[in-house]
């Protein structure tokens, strides 16, 4: 009766396994394609937290849901970059973010939203400009 049970569950747990999409990205390498500011939140108007070098690597955890900006992480640092300062390694090859997009067959990029308290207090909460940060509450 036990190993009836466990054949069951893992037979459910495989067939759930099966249903769940494949996310190409998790393989893919994110790297930055020119010099670019990383910022402190989606938008040009935020604070700059660093600077990231042509050809860097970066981590990318998702962009917004126009693929206009992406959350990175680059040497330790967290923050913002435009999509299209970030090139997707895709068959070999690295295409600007907004061009594999749309044609990778399944980009599985994440969109990421923004939440300016959670994010600052995680990640600048000892920078200059988080004591500000009711003056940034509203960019955008």
């Amino acid at each position: 009766m036990k190993f009836r049970a466990e054949v069951k569950q893992v037979f459910v747990a495989s067939a759930l396994a099966m249903t769940c999409p494949v996310v190409v990205h998790a393989t893919a390498m994110e790297y930055s394609k020119t010099n670019a500011v990383l910022r402190s939140g989606p938008g040009d108007r935020f604070p700059a937290v660093g600077m990231v070098m042509a050809g860097s690597r970066v981590h990318m955890f998702g962009c917004t849901k126009e693929f206009r900006w992406c959350d990175v992480t680059v040497s330790g640092r967290r923050g913002w970059m435009p999509s299209a300062d970030v090139d997707v390694e895709y068959h070999h090859q690295r295409l600007p973010m907004p061009s594999y997009v749309r044609i990778a067959e399944r980009p599985g990029i994440a969109i990421v939203s923004f939440d300016i308290d959670s994010y600052w207090s995680r990640n600048y909460s000892k920078l200059y400009f988080y004591g500000e940060i009711e003056n940034w509450r509203n960019i955008h």
